[in-house]
């Protein structure tokens, strides 16, 4: 080390020497501060935590004196704690029938399982008037019920097996039909044919035909058994 940079580090030394006690003040005086702060918190804390269990338990005791009085006059549904209202501005509530002869400052006992209102009036220990509160209880929504409808289905041509072929196609694609029967007809069929025995299932024979890619509307099928079915479906080649 030459002699310049060992009068430098003596210099830089000095200067932190002198520097440090500032440095001490100023994180001395930061941590006054901070506990100052701690210390104004848990005051507030040890003054408002009393006030907010005083407040708590003046409520409870409350509700406690009310229903001890009003069960003194009438007999209360048990097993069950009720929620305690008052009268602030009756004028508010004079349309109301229940409400007719209230008076600011009237407590209300409200019991929503036993669906009953106590209307009381502490300056005169009277029960004013007693009702019970109409819950309207959300409706489930009914199960919508798909009428199903019975197709038979014949089948005119030599292929084996296109009937029950045709039956899985329209059960998978048409959702309210129940395939009850599939058979062979007596004679052969050159075309489609789509008999609605009911006479009022003309969008189910629609839908079937267009199912099929093809097919006509027949009143009946000659020669044919006649099948315990809604609709009967005749395949043609």
């Amino acid at each position: 080390m030459t002699k310049k940079q060992l009068i430098n580090s003596n210099i830089v030394v000095k200067t932190i020497i002198k520097k440090k006690p500032i440095i001490m003040i100023v994180l001395f005086l930061l941590l006054v501060g901070l506990l100052s702060v701690v210390v104004y918190f848990f005051k507030q804390h040890k003054i408002v935590s009393p006030l907010l269990k005083t407040k708590t338990q003046a409520a409870t005791e409350d509700i406690k004196t009310i229903v001890t009085k009003v069960g003194a006059l009438y007999e209360l549904p048990k097993g069950e704690e009720p929620t305690l209202a008052t009268v602030t501005d009756k004028r508010k509530l004079i349309d109301q029938a229940f409400f007719a002869r209230a008076e600011n400052g009237d407590k209300m006992l409200i019991y929503t399982n036993a669906k009953k209102i106590i209307l009381y009036r502490p300056s005169i220990n009277k029960i004013i008037e007693v009702a019970p509160i109409n819950i309207a209880e959300p409706q489930k929504p009914s199960p919508t019920s798909v009428s199903m409808v019975k197709v038979a289905i014949y089948n005119g041509t030599k292929k084996n097996g296109y009937g029950s072929e045709t039956a899985a196609k329209l059960k998978s694609a048409i959702n309210n039909i129940d395939i009850v029967q599939t058979a062979n007809t007596k004679k052969d069929y050159d075309k489609n044919l789509v008999i609605d025995f009911t006479g009022k299932l003309s969008n189910d024979v629609q839908n079937i035909i267009t199912q099929l890619g093809s097919g006509e509307v027949a009143a009946s099928a000659e020669g044919e058994i006649k099948p315990d079915a809604d609709i009967l479906v005749i395949l043609g080649k």
